[in-house]
């Protein structure tokens, strides 16, 4: 779903494999990364599994975008790119959304067009706004581009957008249309994401076991202290009150989850699918999941069988893995026969426009 590489069509016999230009181990975290945003929105969840997963969620896919930043580009190919592979496709993908929302709708009640649509375009959090996430990627992918591009020093850009991020944090910025609340959170794991990408050499160790041991125990450590000490979760968005704790957790977590997606490289070629389509997935994974959870309320009221914590893991965990393998054969078709939904194949001309008004070369 990030707005920097160019493609995401899929070959292979098995058509799970990625091309051999793509970074596998970005993928793998997007696909980690995606398996908990479906997670995330079933009604058969673990409360310990979602404290967990909620600081992890979207700092991943923030992460794996700054990762992928290139600065060689000018402003008018980085715009023209976010607008093709990221604003296009959350429109194009909105207005499938709505559409289907009124031939297909599991809900009793159900907001009228005009509503749905004034939701969709606003885009103000907690307004039922559909793909938000991709619509507050893309907000926070234009400042990050400046940001990146005439602040040539990492660590001075880390810096930067840290007071930044903390400022934001206590002065509580209100909540305001296109997620531009969350624009110094995103900064802050972007950064992080390109800090990594040019400081990569010096942790060759990451994806080593006792690294990896050690970044998923403190991350644990602190999303145990938090919530049992404190009685406070880690946000999704937004890392706690406490904003140290939250960003200490984070990184630790985003460790564990790099070191882990570098070990499993192309071992297990799902999760890289699901990554390399993660745009398309946030798009398509709604109904398909809200179809699992009916069948499967079903089949428990039919057979009487009784609900348990662990059951709901089980449930959970077995509903996310359906959700994925039931849109492959769909992600895949759109890729080969429509795959300018997510910006393939082709370049929007009216960004490529000189001054005299003829088209560039």
């Amino acid at each position: 779903m990030n707005q920097i590489t160019s493609s995401t069509k899929i070959e292979s016999a098995n058509g799970l494999e990625s091309k051999p230009n793509r970074i596998e181990w970005v993928d793998t975290v997007r696909g980690i990364a995606f398996l908990m945003v479906i997670y995330a929105h079933l009604d058969y969840r673990s409360s310990a599994l979602m404290h967990c997963f909620s600081p992890l969620v979207l700092t991943l896919f923030f992460f794996a975008s700054g990762y992928l930043f290139k600065s060689n580009q000018s402003v008018i190919q980085a715009l023209e790119q976010r607008v093709r592979t990221l604003l296009v496709p959350f429109l194009l993908l909105g207005i499938f959304d709505i559409g289907l929302s009124y031939v297909i709708s599991f809900s009793n009640s159900h907001n009228s067009l005009y509503n749905e649509s004034k939701n969709f375009l606003l885009q103000v959090y907690g307004h039922e706004a559909l793909l938000w996430f991709v619509a507050c990627l893309f907000a926070c992918s234009i400042p990050f581009y400046f940001c990146a591009k005439y602040i040539r020093s990492v660590t001075a850009l880390l810096i930067f957008v840290s007071c930044v991020f903390c400022f934001s944090a206590l002065i509580k910025i209100p909540v305001l249309p296109w997620h531009i609340q969350f624009i110094p959170f995103g900064l802050f794991y972007m950064s992080l994401g390109l800090l990594y990408k040019r400081t990569e050499s010096k942790f060759g160790f990451i994806d080593h076991p006792w690294a990896i041991s050690l970044s998923f125990l403190t991350f644990g450590s602190i999303v145990a202290i938090e919530q049992f000490a404190f009685h406070k979760a880690i946000g999704t968005i937004t890392p706690t009150t406490n904003v140290i704790d939250g960003i200490i957790c984070t990184v630790a977590g985003i460790g564990g989850c790099v070191g882990i997606s570098k070990r499993i490289g192309r071992k297990i070629p799902l999760l890289s699918f699901v990554g390399a389509n993660s745009l398309l997935y946030f798009g398509l994974h709604g109904k398909c999941y809200a179809v699992l959870q009916i069948v499967t309320k079903h089949l428990f009221q039919e057979f009487s069988i009784a609900s348990t914590p662990l059951l709901n893991l089980i449930l959970g965990i077995a509903i996310v893995f359906l959700d994925v393998v039931c849109l492959i054969a769909p992600i895949m078709l759109i890729n080969k026969y429509v795959g300018f939904i997510t910006g393939k194949g082709y370049k929007i001309p009216i960004f490529f426009f000189n001054r005299s008004g003829n088209d560039s070369k």
